[in-house]
């Protein structure tokens, strides 16, 4: 039995970090502010870092990490992307027996523009995780202490397996929530 299964969405991320991103404050930004480099140039950067994203797997590394037996339910691309968030989630010690393995999609990838200051910009492709069904987990193999349900992009039948799922098997359920909208 898990301590814990973190279900939702998983991505490749790289981090570009530089000294060269600057912020300009522009109320024509949702933000008011942007993230900004030399257009039509070369721009040095400081470090590359790769690393696992996404809600499931962010949460899923910090329950490891807290040492809890910790497994996923994700969908992931056959892409060097996909393999790269599996390899990463098994050196955090997290069980993969619920990452489905998709042949004709890829999986989700995000670019981080991150300034030495810690602000970032997110590029993101969303891939294959948001098409995982209800059906392609083996629900009787999830055991689990606990449910962390992150950000489904509104996949309401695999919300709706995993929380009926909960109920038959008096498993705890932790949501997420986003944007201050609750699932």
């Amino acid at each position: 039995m898990y301590d814990v299964i973190s279900i939702g969405q998983a991505t490749q991320d790289v981090y570009l970090v530089s000294k060269r991103f600057r912020i300009i404050r522009d109320k024509r930004f949702i933000t008011g502010q942007a993230e900004c480099f030399a257009f039509g140039t070369k721009v040095e950067l400081d470090d590359v870092l790769f690393e696992v994203g996404g809600g499931a797997t962010n949460t899923a590394v910090t329950f490891s990490r807290q040492g809890l037996r910790t497994a996923v339910v994700t969908r992931v691309g056959l892409d060097p992307a996909g393999e790269s968030v599996k390899r990463l989630l098994m050196s955090y010690g997290i069980y993969l027996p619920f990452v489905i393995t998709d042949p004709e999609g890829r999986t989700g990838y995000s670019t981080i523009f991150l300034t030495s200051s810690g602000e970032r910009t997110i590029l993101v492709y969303r891939g294959v995780s948001h098409t995982l069904q209800p059906n392609d987990v083996s629900w009787s193999k999830a055991r689990t202490r606990w449910f962390y349900i992150s950000s489904l992009a509104g996949n309401i039948p695999l919300l709706k397996k995993a929380l009926s799922m909960a109920r038959k098997y008096r498993t705890h359920v932790a949501l997420c929530e986003r944007n201050g909208s609750r699932m």
